[in-house]
């Protein structure tokens, strides 16, 4: 069992996150907005972040140089759907995510055991 920063700007996504992570009995902290994932990443024990990155007061992005600052050898996973009508937005954030420190990175909608599987291979 891991416990799980969600970040995302969108209370949905983060929902659906919580349920499939639940699943797994990974207990989850909740943050809409990367100020506030700092805060929650500085005041509990977090083993891994899942990000998104368009978020509006701190991208995604930006949240990784923090974690990695705080902690260099953070475990962040970041997710994007990219933006709409934008071709590869998704692919390009995900290039960013990695060069920023993600160890692992999906595409929205990430699928739930490929996910569940990335979360046990980064607890080994």
């Amino acid at each position: 069992m891991a416990k799980i920063l969600v970040v995302d700007d969108q209370r949905i996504q983060r929902v659906v996150l919580e349920a499939t992570l639940q699943h797994d009995n990974h207990e989850i902290i909740q943050a809409e907005s990367g100020s506030k994932a700092l805060f929650e990443y500085k005041n509990n024990d977090v083993d891994i972040v899942i990000t998104d990155v368009l978020m509006p007061d701190m991208n995604g992005i930006e949240l990784c140089f923090k974690l990695r600052e705080i902690n260099p050898d953070a475990k962040i996973i970041v997710i994007s759907g990219g933006q709409v009508n934008t071709p590869g937005a998704a692919d390009e954030y995900l290039r960013l995510g990695t060069k920023s420190g993600a160890l692992k990175t999906f595409i929205k909608p990430v699928h739930p055991q490929n996910l569940l599987n990335c979360i046990k291979e980064l607890m080994l």
